[in-house]
């Protein structure tokens, strides 16, 4: 069988967030000939569409100290610091540059809408995002798709296998054509993966995609894995759902074990509103003690106060 053969001085692998705004910076940069390949639809099956376009932009005013010790915090203290300090840094400019190109967050009043972000106590997002008739991840992603398709050449539906190596240097990848199953020859000066994370928490929303395909194709050429500064071991039950722990507890709900007594309090300073992890914790010592299962959500007053 004849091999489709591409020739780039850039492959990007993955079309979410990072992979558009690599293709887009190393156009800006002068990479004459920048290829983007997704085993998906280009920017819109990622990950950065299915986030609802909440988004973390560190503003002037804000307290970047405070902001990275969130960070740092939450990744168990295993984080390149000034890496994540240079992202926060430089969030606002992307901020900026997103808004020129359409993208128009929330307000409230003349001040955008912020919201909490969960398990990090001072970082705040940015909320629904639009352009033009596209609201929340979908539209974040269309521009950057637009911006990205500027000068770099894309291919949607491939599926990268494994990546090429010569002299100790990698120069390409192997891929498979998802709709007719033919064998993909993508030769590069450089490769990118922009690919999804792999997540633990299978129990929330679209987590099923994150897959680390990134990862397994770079631990096997040989690339030594440590600091990974954007995964947060917050492990839960796949019985338990976002909507219990990421929404109602932080809207005033309750959890209680089996008794109908709530017992949050007992095992952590943050109560109900502590981290998805301690309260899966706290669930199994209750187990131990004989008080569960089954546990309980209990919105009571607070959800009637919410919905008015």
């Amino acid at each position: 069988m004849e091999i489709e053969r591409h020739d780039s001085d850039l492959l990007i692998v993955g079309s979410g967030y990072a992979g558009l705004w690599a293709a887009i910076a190393a156009r800006e940069a002068g990479v004459e000939r920048v290829a983007i390949v997704d085993k998906a639809s280009i920017g819109m099956s990622s990950q950065s569409r299915l986030c609802a376009g909440a988004t973390i932009h560190c503003l002037p005013e804000d307290d970047l100290d405070r902001w990275l010790r969130d960070f740092v915090e939450a990744n168990g203290f295993l984080s390149r610091q000034p890496l994540v300090a240079e992202i926060l840094e430089t969030s606002h400019r992307r901020l900026r540059r997103l808004e020129e190109w359409g993208i128009a967050y929330a307000k409230l009043g003349d001040r955008p809408l912020r919201l909490p972000s969960r398990g990090l106590p001072h970082v705040l997002m940015m909320v629904r995002p639009t352009f033009r008739d596209r609201v929340g991840g979908s539209a974040v992603a269309g521009v950057l798709r637009r911006r990205a398709a500027i000068g770099a050449r894309r291919r949607a539906r491939v599926f990268v296998t494994d990546l090429l190596q010569r002299r100790g240097q990698v120069v390409g990848a192997i891929a498979i054509d998802r709709v007719t199953g033919a064998p993909l020859l993508f030769r590069a000066r450089a490769v990118l993966l922009a690919t999804a994370d792999c997540s633990f928490r299978g129990h929330y929303a679209c987590t099923y995609a994150t897959t680390g395909d990134g990862y397994r194709l770079a631990f096997e050429q040989g690339v030594r894995l440590s600091n990974m500064e954007f995964l947060c071991m917050n492990t839960g039950s796949p019985h338990f759902g976002f909507e219990g722990t990421g929404i109602a507890l932080k809207w005033g709900g309750r959890l209680l074990d089996a008794r109908g007594e709530p017992f949050m309090a007992r095992h952590h300073p943050d109560g109900d509103a502590a981290e998805i992890h301690e309260l899966v914790a706290a669930m199994a010592r209750e187990v131990e003690q004989g008080h569960g299962p089954p546990f309980y959500l209990d919105m009571g007053e607070a959800w009637r106060e919410r919905v008015g």
